[in-house]
């Protein structure tokens, strides 16, 4: 029986072996914390060149069930405290600190697949240990971001956001590129290591892998170089002017905005959403004040965040579609905004309660004009799990209303994309920034440049805000396209193709912030074709190392199946 079969049937450690793993296991724990400081708020990022190490070096001479359970170890350590800041979510939904801990091990699900299989692969073909670790990790990491379940957030890739030579290869093979250099450069460190602690020494071995490793981190940077060299050749050749934009972060509390929609007292939503409502219109004057006190003209469009309107049935609300219009008289330019749209059953004559309750609700995007609000519409399409509806667990009666204590939106359909005067640009709402296919999309729909509209202000000042605009960073370099990110309570900014941001309205809540940004224009300040990421087989690099992991543990549990018992006697026992 091979020893993969064996973890499958007996998964559990005898008392030996706990004990002999009680100090890798401590390693384990220790490795993972490291990275709590890698990400946000410390994106000490010099950590994630050497933090993974020590859990690859106790991965050596181990069993796959050993591996298995020093994976289990190290992902929850690792997951757990870079996911504490949903905390903020406990106001919501008092059971949030037991999902956090529910999500951290289903996230090590992950990392005890790959220390199982790192184990085996280490085991079997020790000296292809060096590229097939790597490989592993970066495929359980693209694993993790598959399906309507998918979790593509604390990659090793993202604590080099502020990395910008290195980021440039993401329009190759995106954020898994840098996640695999990570990893390789930790796999190089834990080897050298053994070696080091072994007998004899074998520093040949350790020098090749390091001058391996050292050469692909060379071409990684020295293609950041020329890239954003030939950035810059592109900016100053340009002739267009870029595109203005007006970002408005309102500052809202989310207490605010749930009691707009949610209170159970109705003067207590009606004076939410004035409060909501006068905000958004002091805002608009203010910027309106100081644009004209400049002699500045009107910017080409103005954004405000995902849920600016809070009113659930905003687009059958004649009170709202009139603020909307006022909002962008006020604006001067087209505005683009979030808020739901309801959708009634089909057939439906006239909106009753009934078929408010039979209908569909959207969480969409907006574009209004002079001429008035744009038939066309974004409605969001890849949700949040469990915050927007409760995926497969929506058969369980009460589970949504109850457990979770949200509503439940349906996803979008169509990749709808928009047009003004200064170009043509996609949008995606919240956490559908996270995910490339999306992007890809609107990619092959020629757009100039990509919104992203969010409302962060769940996790309140946490470094969750953070986080979630590190993901856009990726997108831009990914797609070579710039990205306008505008936040209810921040991190708003523009970010341009090769990943550096401007206008950046910090994280604040209960305050109000504005700023006019200017957007590249893709037609006139770098390359129209599509990048390698973004082509249909844009993810060749990711599949690439699934290939290697699938190919290596297949391998690994023939090489297992096909070892033959010892034939030789057990000694005899000495005679009195």
């Amino acid at each position: 029986m091979s020893r993969i079969g064996e973890l499958a049937r007996r998964p559990l450690l005898s008392r030996a072996q706990w004990r002999a793993l009680a100090r890798p296991l401590a390693v384990c724990a220790g490795s993972g914390l490291l990275w709590r400081f890698a990400y946000p708020p410390f994106e000490w990022s010099w950590i994630a060149w050497f933090a993974l190490a020590p859990f690859l070096a106790v991965l050596r001479n181990r069993t796959p069930k050993e591996g298995a359970w020093l994976g289990l170890c190290f992902g929850f350590f690792f997951f757990y405290p870079n996911l504490t800041w949903l905390n903020t979510l406990s106001d919501v939904n008092p059971l949030a600190p037991l999902g956090i801990v529910a999500v951290a091990l289903i996230c090590a699900l992950f990392t005890v697949l790959f220390g199982a299989a790192a184990a085996a692969a280490l085991s079997l073909a020790p000296r292809l240990g060096f590229l097939l670790v790597p490989a592993l990790w970066t495929a359980q990491e693209y694993l993790r971001s598959l399906g309507e379940l998918g979790f593509p957030w604390i990659y090793l890739g993202h604590t080099q956001a502020n990395r910008i030579v290195l980021i440039q290869l993401c329009d190759l093979t995106g954020v898994y590129g840098v996640s695999f250099l990570t990893a390789l450069v930790n796999q190089a460190l834990a080897d050298t290591w053994l070696v080091a602690r072994s007998t004899p020494r074998t520093w040949g071995r350790a020098g090749a892998e390091w001058g391996f490793a050292l050469l692909l981190l060379g071409a990684a940077i020295l293609y950041g170089v020329v890239e954003l060299r030939s950035a810059s050749q592109a900016s100053d050749s340009a002739t267009a002017a870029p595109v203005r934009v007006l970002l408005v972060q309102p500052g809202v509390p989310q207490s605010v905005k749930l009691a707009s929609y949610a209170d159970p007292d109705p003067a207590v939503r009606d004076r939410m959403q004035t409060r909501m409502k006068e905000g958004l219109k002091t805002l608009l004057e203010r910027a309106r004040s100081d644009r004209r006190a400049r002699g500045e003209a009107a910017p080409d469009l103005c954004v405000l965040p995902e849920s600016a309107i809070t009113h659930p049935y905003f687009n059958i609300a004649e009170s709202e579609r009139s603020l909307a219009m006022e909002l962008q008289e006020i604006a001067g330019c087209p505005l683009f905004f979030g808020a739901n749209r309801f959708e009634p059953p089909a057939g439906t004559a006239e909106i009753d309660i009934e078929a408010l309750e039979r209908g569909k609700m959207y969480n969409s995007a907006y574009l209004v004009d002079s001429s008035g609000i744009r038939a066309e519409t974004y409605d969001k399409i890849h949700l949040v799990p469990f915050g927007e509806y409760a995926s497969y667990f929506d058969v369980i009666p009460g589970f949504t209303e109850y457990i979770l204590g949200i509503g439940s939106f349906a996803p979008g359909r169509t990749f709808r994309t928009f047009s003004i005067a200064s170009g043509h640009f996609g949008a995606v709402v919240c956490f559908e920034s996270c995910f490339p296919y999306l992007f890809r999309r609107f990619d092959r729909k020629g757009v100039d440049w990509m919104m992203v509209i969010t409302n962060d202000a769940w996790y309140k000042t946490s470094s969750g805000a953070r986080r979630h605009q590190i993901q856009s960073v990726f997108r831009a370099v990914e797609m070579r396209r710039p990205m306008v990110r505008v936040a209810n309570t921040g991190i708003s900014c523009v970010i341009d193709p090769w990943g550096r941001t401007s206008c950046v309205l910090a994280l604040r809540e209960g305050e109000g912030k504005y700023g006019v940004a200017s957007v590249p224009n893709r037609r006139a300040a770098f390359d129209d074709s599509h990048t390698v990421y973004m082509r249909a087989w844009g993810e060749w690099f990711s599949w690439l190392c699934l290939v290697v992991s699938v190919v290596s543990v297949v391998y690994c549990v023939l090489a297992r199946g096909n070892e033959k018992p010892s034939s030789a006697r057990p000694p005899r026992r000495a005679r009195r």
